[in-house]
């Protein structure tokens, strides 16, 4: 990330760590790179859109499922087809949701873990040695480990974001730092308490016996563990935000990705971008010229640096 940063921040070109292995490794590293990732987020929307179906069956499972695919997905596909802006307010709200949710999780579940709650006592690791780690043996963990290495994608898209910011010289090493953070805190901080309040072997928990609904979400078991009636639902609210979220990034960076290989020939041509705000916001005007100048220039200039030194 800290290479990515530095790149990014020097050249804030389209299609960023694809356009960087393509000019300063070899094109078909490029190539694949880049058609690789696109079809990642490819397959990540119509994951994320499923995924809101079943938070919303929470709720409420009478409504045809094709009801609430159509409208997230015309929620998700307007966003990204207005302004730029606009993807960016919608982003913003998403994250400060989020980052608030996460935080009263964790406040909750610190409260829940040491008996907080009147109908329970002190949890501290008792699951953690009954039913025990490991659920399923080898099998279970290398299952697991796939869907959590899946999670933690997505922090490369700040490099992406660098050809559309007005100044990345400030911003981008600013959000790249706090990577490290959000990962330990909103990721490994609340994984911990969940092992800590939910067991292996709880029924509510998504398997390949029952079916999968939002009430499998190990965040909003052990919120029910306190008790409340209003909270799970809360917690479950903030969920659907989240999975929309990660769909609405799905298709900004598998668009952006395309445009970008499109520019540098390693995509049909049809997808360049043809609206002067797609790639040329701010005082990075021009970094996406439909004849790829302006990444040959930052070429260079990178080559007399090198040289220089």
């Amino acid at each position: 990330m800290q290479s990515l940063c530095e790149l990014s921040v020097m050249f804030p070109v389209a299609g960023s760590f694809t356009a960087f292995s393509t000019r300063f490794i070899d094109p078909s590293w490029g190539f694949a790179l880049g058609w690789i990732y696109f079809l990642q987020w490819l397959f990540v929307l119509p994951l994320e859109i499923i995924a809101a179906v079943l938070t919303i069956t929470y709720w409420n499972d009478s409504v045809p499922k094709a009801v609430f695919v159509t409208i997230f997905l015309v929620l998700i596909l307007g966003i990204n087809l207005s302004n730029i802006r606009i993807y960016g307010e919608a982003e913003f709200i998403f994250s400060i949701i989020k980052v608030v949710a996460v935080v009263g999780f964790i406040l909750l579940g610190i409260v829940i873990h040491i008996g907080g709650p009147p109908n329970s006592g002190y949890i501290g690791g008792q699951y953690w040695s009954h039913p025990g780690p490991f659920n399923n043996g080898f099998k279970g963990f290398s299952s697991a480990l796939i869907t959590a290495v899946f999670s933690y994608g997505g922090t490369e898209i700040v490099g992406l974001a660098a050809a559309e910011t007005r100044s990345p010289l400030k911003s981008i090493p600013k959000a790249i730092k706090h990577v490290f953070w959000r990962i330990a805190i909103f990721y490994l901080v609340t994984i911990m308490l969940v092992g800590l309040l939910v067991p292996s072997n709880d029924s509510s928990l998504i398997s390949g016996k029952n079916s999968a609904d939002a009430s499998a979400s190990a965040f909003v078991i052990a919120i029910e563990t306190a008790g409340t009636t209003i909270l799970p639902s809360v917690m479950n609210s903030v969920i659907l935000v989240a999975v929309l979220s990660v769909g609405n990034s799905a298709v900004y960076a598998s668009s952006r990705t395309l445009a970008a290989m499109a520019e540098l020939s390693h995509a049909p041509r049809v997808f360049t971008p043809v609206g002067p705000e797609l790639l040329r916001p701010g005082d990075v005007s021009g970094v996406a010229d439909k004849d790829g100048e302006a990444l040959r220039t930052a070429t260079r200039q990178l080559h007399t640096t090198i040289a220089s030194v």
